[in-house]
């Protein structure tokens, strides 16, 4: 049987990786910076920025321009024309150019004052809140990008505003860019509240669910369910016609969607889930930090371990498509401390200081990070997975047992400064306040505080070829759980897998809008018993909730019964003792890469990074040879021997971390 899963680990690895081949390179190994300037730069000033790009190892430009802005025909082909010259320059220096242009917010300089704006011209197009009477605009200081006097202005893409938008996409599609970075497609919340609720937007829901258009902010109501879910589908269908747009002109530009709505509660009130998006879409993450004025410069342990739960749901959820994602900093320390969790996960840094997207913690951080990356580019980028533990993340529970909820993802509620512009603005926003994302997330802290790699999953992507190669599967209180996605677990069990399931009222809605007579696990439960063999593999269920248990014990203890049944299933730490460390494993070919992040330093009153001994033991295959063992980091370059010992199924071994590395292990 074991040699059987490893042949089938095999075939899987090379399919899947050549599968992944298939996707531009440098979507792939993209280390991208922002770059903001003025229609009025010279040829010779841009061409020593470009150099200067080039030689922090950046590959991937973000530029930034005017587009946010109200233009009027004239002024939108001017930035056309204006792309075309900094396209064709940058190539030149081999650098690639994404170009950032927000979807749902029109930004109108000094609107307030002016008679004409985008609220002003069209309010037909401007987004309305629940009550179907108040629009989604604000004039200036609500938002730090928004200036005095100037107006921003949320856009429904239902209206005739969608096809105005996908024109200009048009006009774009034919600037030679080799992709453009869509921002904001959201129900905004800076002002609004549950929107949309315009005509369009109520005509349309009726129309594709059969539905009337919910009148009251009431979880208990299918129809309002019903339309949380919907809002999902709409924005994801939105982009979709976006990307398509495009494709029909240039088929190998890329559409890069960013996402500020990662596994946390944003997602239901501003209606952005990627879970919802087709194969045509790239995505860039914009992973919070816990301070817009210091990043993370300030947080404890705990919203570290978040942070990097976040990376690795952005990784899952990416699935098949390039995962870039912002790396926000402050100063070196802490700002390498989140770029290597971006890297750990496999995702793509998108390098900048806080708050701001055209910035840098510095040219010689970036440099030395980014020309590692550069070194190690394979080892990060074209490696697979090698976690034998996955977590299936279930968006549907979220918005039904969290969705009137705010929050999700930090758990410190005080920021050390009024100043810092703290992400949780509420106690109740604190991740442990939370129902169904307390469970999901305590789980994941758990395994990081275990030593064990992992991945995330979400259940409405799932496919069988993403379960097989992993000994187990958590569930955590998955409430909502369909037919289609029952039997597909049931068929890994089946198959041999193990599969862990928490929550006495798992799998008790079909969809958000459904509730069932009984749970889709009762018939297999009919005596009671904690746990079952179902065909080769076997079903532990545990209606308590280890990962909230977990959070609520201060992240120091474990629920007792977990350990044992995670060891059972072939679940074991990488790394021994206590030591503060984050690690995900890879493959590629020969290689075997450990990425290994020390965050024990983070709780120091200076916060300033030092080095840990780190002691681990790899599973191994007993009797395959090692050719060598390497240890490399940015702070030095290469990489050195590391002396290491093999004892039956694991190889043993001590490195020094700093801040983060990569152990590769090299089999003959």
């Amino acid at each position: 049987m074991v040699i059987q899963r490893a042949l089938f680990v095999f075939l899987f690895t090379c399919l899947f990786s050549a599968a992944f081949a298939d996707g531009p390179d440098w979507l792939r190994t993209a280390r991208i910076a922002g770059f903001g300037m003025h229609e009025t730069i010279k040829d010779v000033d841009l061409d020593e920025l470009l150099d200067g790009f080039a030689a922090q190892h950046v590959n991937v430009l973000e530029c930034d321009t005017s587009l946010s802005d109200y233009l009027d025909v004239e002024g939108f082909e001017y930035q056309c024309e204006f792309i075309k010259r900094i396209v064709k320059r940058a190539h030149a220096h081999g650098l690639k150019v994404v170009w950032y242009y927000p979807t749902l917010e029109c930004v109108t300089p000094d609107g307030e004052i002016k008679p004409h704006s985008m609220q002003k011209d069209h309010p037909e197009w401007v987004q309305r809140n629940f009550d179907r009477k108040t629009y989604n605009y604000f004039y200036g200081s609500k938002a730090f990008w928004v200036e005095p006097h100037d107006e921003s202005a949320w856009l429904c893409p239902n209206t005739s505003f969608g096809d105005f938008y996908y024109k200009r996409l048009e006009k774009l599609a034919h600037t030679g860019l080799d992709g453009i970075w869509l921002d904001v497609p959201l129900r905004n919340t800076i002002v609004g509240e549950w929107t949309c609720s315009c005509p369009s937007c109520i005509a349309k829901f009726k129309a594709e669910t059969g539905m009337e258009f919910p009148t009251a902010v009431d979880f208990h109501n299918p129809s309002f369910r019903r339309w949380i879910k919907w809002r999902h589908e709409n924005l994801a269908d939105f982009l979709e016609g976006a990307a398509k747009t495009v494709h029909r002109i240039d088929p190998k530009m890329r559409i890069i969607v960013e996402v500020v709505s990662t596994d946390h509660l944003i997602n239901t009130r501003e209606g952005l889930d990627a879970t919802f998006f087709s194969d045509d879409l790239d995505i860039v993450w914009e992973v919070d930090a816990i301070s817009d004025t210091t990043s993370m410069k300030d947080a404890k342990v705990e919203d570290w371990l978040c942070l990097f739960t976040a990376y690795r749901f952005c990784r899952g959820i990416s699935r098949d498509r390039s995962s870039w994602a912002f790396s926000y900093g402050f100063a070196d320390d802490d700002a390498q401390l989140a770029m290597a969790s971006v890297l750990a996960a496999q995702c793509n840094p998108y390098e900048t200081r806080i708050p701001e997207m055209c910035t840098s913690v510095g040219k010689k951080f970036r440099s030395t990070m980014f020309g590692w990356i550069e070194a190690y580019s394979d080892e990060i980028y074209h490696s697979r997975s090698k976690a034998d533990i996955a977590l299936l993340y279930s968006p549907s529970t979220r918005d039904l047992i969290d969705g009137d909820l705010d929050g999700g993802f930090y758990i410190s509620e005080a920021p050390p400064s009024p100043a810092y512009r703290w992400w949780i603005k509420a106690p109740e926003m604190s991740l442990l306040y939370s129902n169904y994302m307390c469970e999901y997330r305590g789980w994941a802290l758990m395994l990081i505080k275990d030593h064990v790699p992992f991945n995330v999953f979400s259940l409405n992507q799932m496919t069988a070829a993403d379960l097989a190669p992993h000994r187990t599967l958590v569930l955590p209180r998955a409430v909502c759980l369909t037919t289609a996605q029952t039997e597909l677990l049931l068929k890994y069990v089946a198959r041999g897998g193990n599969l862990i399931v928490t929550g006495n009222d798992s799998g008790t809605f079909e969809s958000i809008d459904k509730q069932l007579a009984q749970s889709q696990w009762r018939e297999l439960r009919k005596n009671g018993a904690p746990s079952i063999s179902h065909g080769k593999g076997r079903i532990v269920f545990l209606s308590e909730l280890p990962g909230k248990d977990f959070l609520n014990r201060l992240y120091r203890e474990r629920n007792p019964r977990i350990h044992p049944v995670l060891e059972e299933t072939g679940i074991t730490p990488w790394i021994d003792g206590r030591a503060e460390a984050y690690i995900q494993a890879y493959q590629l070919g020969k290689k075997t890469i450990c990425q290994l992040v020390n965050f024990g330093w983070v709780s120091n009153k200076d916060k300033k990074a030092v080095p840990a001994k780190i002691n681990l033991s790899i599973p191994w295959p007993h009797g395959q040879e090692v050719k060598s063992v390497i240890f490399t980091s940015p702070e030095k370059s290469g990489g050195r021997p590391v002396q290491f010992t093999q004892s039956g199924d694991a190889i043993q071994c001590e490195v020094e971390v700093l801040i983060n590395g990569l152990l590769i292990i090299e089999r003959k």
